[in-house]
């Protein structure tokens, strides 16, 4: 429940649920960890069934029994997920951390209908802000 101007749909795993598999993919890109891609599907899925849902269904009430007069136009998806220090704190050598690092920032710049954020950058943005 929130604002009934727009709608978000958040999906939360874990800090420690990993982002990359065990092994290199093709093209010089490290291979996804299935709970990874699993997430990314959920969430759209989520999304889809959620939007048909309040543009379809105007009966829909909340725990109270009042009605839910939410709108959902093209709503934003957040997965937050995983934890970026599974890179950077691992045994791994320079030359794959780096090949990880470009595999995930290409990925989610070019998910246009996920934000993909891990646990540690929302804490540092939080620390930021409340910082300043």
């Amino acid at each position: 429940m929130g604002d009934n101007r727009f709608t978000v749909f958040i999906e939360l795993k874990l800090p420690t649920t990993e982002l990359f598999g065990k092994e290199k993919n093709r093209s010089n890109c490290w291979r996804f960890s299935n709970s990874f891609i699993d997430a990314v599907s959920q969430i759209l899925e989520q999304k889809a069934s959620g939007q048909v849902k309040i543009e379809t269904s105007r009966n829909l009430s909340n725990d109270n029994y009042e009605p839910i007069t939410q709108n959902s136009y093209d709503s934003k998806t957040i997965l937050l997920i995983g934890n970026w220090n599974e890179i950077e704190k691992s045994d791994d050598p320079i030359g794959i951390k780096n090949i990880k690092r470009k595999t995930f920032e290409l990925y989610r710049r070019d998910s246009r209908n996920v934000e993909i954020i891990t646990y540690d950058e929302l804490y540092d943005r939080a620390k930021f802000i409340v910082g300043k």
